[in-house]
């Protein structure tokens, strides 16, 4: 049973979601429960069915403008500016500025930052699951 909902919304580092603390009370439980042990639950809002994502690291903010590395045939980097649609913690929707099949720079978060224009890339071969 919910007993208490935040009235403030916490901004979550790197997504466009807000996060609520949120008291909730366990009536019955087959679990055994401890003094500070908390939870983490998520709400979808909204859910796309079909359309491109991508990893939430790949995606960067220039002032109030979204981009991605988008790669070209030589293996280095050009910024592409997207529109971006709904996110989760681990993925980002793009609704603009790019098309299916096209490469991008994806790795850990302070590599993909620290990119410049031409910026030449080592290309890891994809898997199956890459290209989805």
């Amino acid at each position: 049973k919910v007993i208490n909902i935040g009235t403030s919304a916490k901004n979550q580092t790197g997504s466009q979601g807000l996060s609520f603390r949120v008291k909730v009370l366990l009536d019955k439980t087959d679990r055994q429960l401890y003094a500070g042990m908390s939870c983490r639950a998520e709400i979808a809002t909204s859910i796309a069915v079909d359309g491109l994502k991508l990893p939430i690291e790949a995606v960067q903010k220039e002032d109030d403008k979204y981009f991605v590395w988008r790669l070209n045939d030589d293996n280095t980097v050009t910024k592409a500016y997207v529109e971006v649609g709904i996110s989760s913690d681990i993925e980002q929707a793009i609704t603009k500025g790019l098309e299916k099949g096209q490469r991008i720079a994806i790795g850990p978060a302070r590599p993909v930052s620290k990119l410049n224009e031409n910026d030449l890339v080592k290309v890891k071969q994809p898997t199956a699951k890459d290209t989805q």
